[in-house]
């Protein structure tokens, strides 16, 4: 009798899914044939499915195949029964013979039944467990969990929502799921990670659970960002309180700044300018628009002298290069210097001792702090008479610009590199001692006729008079008075200490030699000093007065009157009216007076003070464009010196008496 010895499987001990073929073998005690006209036999499944006869007739093994269908599961993979083989129709019989073979299977479980031989595990539902979190070592973006970084190399790692099970594995992906690699994770923890990751560019992370049958569970999806490339550098930076020697060196007296400059190129989206001012410790955002390169960062408080760090950084944290400069706190004032001395060879008194002098331009030297600048002050502690700088000694000395006659108390101050200016020295008291008139000289009167030309002798002192027409009149050799009529006259004093008035007309006068006076009077005249210490007044209408040589005072008055000093120490005064004043050589002081005046130092030289510039009367000053391209350019060249702006241009210096410089502004100054 033939019958049913064993039920095996030529199909690897593991776990099954849906679509997976397992091959179970049937053997018996002899040969059987099999004949499947009627139907195919079947074995029926512990799993709820059933493997088909597909060969092994002839002989003692009959081979049958089991295709995993969806929904079917069995952690043991069995028959069902004893009599779980079914012919369905067809037929076992014995080889060569009709008998009928024997079909009833080994029971279950016991031995010779499939479950005894094999271990296969048949497994078609998706894991439960899902994926709660994931993280990158190196999260270098905005936030340590927004999956934008700058570093390629990884370890990912992340929680899941529960421990995982002794079949489950997990997979993380970091191109999309393209190619997938298994994580570390441990039995009965819900903790994984994947060491040893090296991003090629920005794509999509993905992890899952899987089981042991290939079954996968939820998908984990999350974009990241790989950015490797630096963004902008930092081209300039500048602070709002450049106290030091120039506008840009980084020295300063004052805490309380803005901070300001320009990228190399415009700000990026993303892209974020921070800045430090401790050396790179600590970092704030500065202010800053996409598409522009300016950036600033307003309420900044340095505490010390430290290293100022500017530097872009984008949404993946990469830097730009950083921008580095030093700079200089420093609010400590010098000392004060030692009262100012009249210099032995300016001392023009009884003796070289009693600060009693005739030089209205003495000079002062003293001692103080090493290498700081030193600015000499009139009686009001205000007007400034000379700058100088101490060598590294401490010694100094400063030749003050005209003094009027009569006793003045001047002052010193020491101003260091960061603009802290020290308390007054002690005052020293002088007298500027003018010398005695000439005694009054024996006049003539003369009195031309209409339009008629007076020309005085050589020696005589004469008072001309022009009459009705325009007079052509000069003076000669003596100390003359000359007066012209109501037309346009030409008035000439020549030598001598002449005094010339002009009359209601458009007149020429000059002075010729001599310390002359002449005044404009009514019209718009034309007024020359000449040669000497001229005063000259323009009276009203708007007149073109010029000192040339000497130290001259210049009077516009009313008017909008021109005023050019000429060479030498001249004295400026617009007076009313939109005037134009130029010292030109030498070392002059302006005043514009009321109205909208204009400072130009074109071609000057020497070093000029302007004592009433005003912003409120759109005063301006005028420079060419061979000095100064414009005021960024100007920047550079100016210092405070007390409460003064001193402009430094080459052989000529420029003091604005009581302006900050932080006032000015592009608006102030022409360029021509």
């Amino acid at each position: 009798m033939t019958n049913v010895v064993s039920v095996n499987s030529n199909t690897t001990d593991g776990y099954y899914n849906a679509g997976d073929t397992v091959t179970l073998t049937v053997e018996f005690s002899t040969a059987v044939d099999v004949d499947t006209t009627g139907g195919t036999p079947t074995l029926i499944l512990n799993s709820g499915g059933a493997g088909a006869f597909v060969g092994g007739g002839g002989s003692s093994t009959l081979i049958f195949s089991y295709t995993v269908a969806p929904g079917q599961t069995s952690a043991d993979l069995d028959y069902g029964s004893t009599s779980a083989l079914m012919l369905n129709a067809g037929a076992i019989t014995q080889s060569g013979t009709a008998i009928d073979a024997v079909l009833t299977l080994p029971s279950p479980g016991t031995a010779g039944s499939l479950g005894a031989n094999a271990d296969i595990v048949i497994l078609t539902s998706s894991p439960t467990n899902t994926v709660a979190s994931a993280a990158f070592s190196a999260d270098t973006g905005t936030s340590g969990s927004d999956f934008v970084t700058k570093t390629a190399a990884q370890t990912i790692s992340g929680v899941l929502a529960n421990n995982l099970a002794a079949i489950e594995t997990v997979e993380v992906s970091t191109d999309n799921g393209a190619t997938w690699s298994a994580a570390s994770a441990t039995v009965g923890a819900s903790s994984w990670s994947l060491a040893g990751v090296t991003l090629s560019q920005s794509s999509t992370l993905k992890v899952r659970v899987v089981d042991l049958a290939g079954n996968q569970g939820a998908t984990y999806a999350q974009a990241y960002v790989l950015d490797t490339v630096a963004p902008t550098g930092v081209s300039s930076a500048s602070l709002s309180a450049d106290t030091g020697a120039s506008s840009s060196d980084f020295i300063t007296k004052t805490a309380t700044q803005t901070i300001s400059g320009a990228l190399a190129s415009n700000l990026a989206a993303g892209d974020t300018v921070l800045v430090s001012t401790d050396n790179g410790a600590t970092w704030i955002t500065a202010s800053a628009t996409v598409g522009s390169s300016a950036w600033s960062l307003a309420g900044v408080t340095l505490s010390q002298s430290d290293t100022l760090k500017v530097r872009v950084v984008d949404l993946a944290g990469n830097a730009g290069a950083t921008y580095a400069q030093a700079y200089v706190l420093d609010t400590t004032p010098p000392l004060a210097p030692s009262p100012p001395d009249l210099d032995a060879a300016s001392d023009t008194g009884a003796s070289n001792t009693d600060n009693l002098t005739s030089d209205a331009t003495p000079t002062f030297s003293g001692g103080g702090q090493a290498n700081a600048a030193v600015v000499l002050y009139d009686t009001d502690g205000i007007t400034v008479l000379g700058t100088g700088t101490a060598d590294g000694s401490g010694a100094w000395s400063i030749t003050s610009s005209v003094l009027a006659s009569g006793p003045h108390t001047v002052s010193v101050k020491a101003v260091d590199l960061a603009g802290n200016a020290s308390a007054a020295s002690a005052d020293l008291a002088i007298s500027i001692q003018a010398a005695p008139p000439p005694p009054p000289p024996s006049v003539d009167t003369y009195v031309t006729t209409n339009g008629s030309v007076a020309v005085g002798d050589a020696t005589d002192n004469r008072i001309y008079w022009g009459g009705v027409g325009a007079d052509t009149i000069s003076g000669g050799g003596g100390d003359d008075n000359v007066n012209g009529g109501p037309n346009n006259d030409l008035l000439q004093g020549n030598t001598g200490a002449d005094t010339i008035s002009a009359g209601p007309g458009a007149d020429v006068a000059r002075g010729g030699q001599g310390n002359d006076f002449i005044n404009g009077n009514q019209g718009n005249d034309l007024l020359f000093g000449d040669l000497g210490d001229d005063s000259v007044a323009g009276g009203q209408g708007d007149d073109f007065l010029q000192g040339n040589q000497g130290d001259d005072v210049l009077l516009g008055d009313l008017g909008d009157d021109v005023l050019l000093g000429g060479r030498d120490n001249d004295i400026l005064r617009g007076g009313d009216g939109a005037d134009r004043l130029s010292g030109d050589l030498g070392d002059d002081t302006l005043t514009g007076g009321a109205g909208a005046d204009i400072f130009s130092f074109i071609g000057g030289a020497g070093r000029d003070v302007i004592t009433d510039f005003s912003h409120a009367e759109a005063d301006r000053i005028l420079l060419s464009t061979t000095q100064a391209a414009d005021f960024q350019g100007l920047s550079g060249k100016m210092v405070m010196v007390g409460a003064d702006t001193v402009i430094t241009l080459g052989g000529q210096t420029i003091v604005l008496a009581g302006i900050s410089m932080s006032s000015l502004t592009a608006g102030d100054f022409l360029f021509s």
